[in-house]
């Protein structure tokens, strides 16, 4: 729908003016230094830094970080001394498309109006998913 690619189009805007930077490090990897000692790298950091630590150039194209925009996602973003606070990400994939049958006219949707909707496409219903693996009694509803 045309919000959707409007909250996009406004998210790419926002993270193409967000200041490269890693660090937090949960997902960097790690690499041999020319001294024999491990390092770490990430193709979210700065892209000079990157490729200094051996990295390849064209792996930090379009590269976002994913770790401070999922602690912005659960309401802990980073705020920089400059100012800047971190925007939190949409991480749906590649299936935008598919947002708009979640919120159904609305402005947000939860991980059970998801759920509802996979099991629709198996012929199950939810009334409201428990996972297996969780005894009922310690289940945790969100209404």
């Amino acid at each position: 729908s045309g919000r959707v690619r409007a909250a996009v189009a406004a998210g790419q805007s926002a993270l193409g003016a967000r200041q490269r930077v890693c660090d937090v490090g949960g997902l960097r990897v790690s690499y041999i230094t020319p001294q024999g000692t491990v390092g770490y790298r990430c193709p979210a950091e700065p892209e000079k830094d990157y490729v200094r630590k051996g990295g390849k150039a064209d792996e930090t194209e379009g590269r976002k970080c994913l770790c401070n925009a999922l602690m912005a996602n659960i309401g802990i973003g980073q705020l920089r001394e400059d100012g800047w606070v971190e925007p939190p990400l949409i991480t749906s994939g590649t299936d935008l498309t598919i947002i708009s049958t979640f919120l159904a006219g609305r402005t947000h949707y939860s991980a059970n109006d998801v759920i509802d909707y996979l099991l629709s496409k198996c012929g199950s219903e939810s009334s409201g998913v428990v996972p297996l693996s969780v005894p009922e009694e310690e289940a945790v509803r969100s209404e």
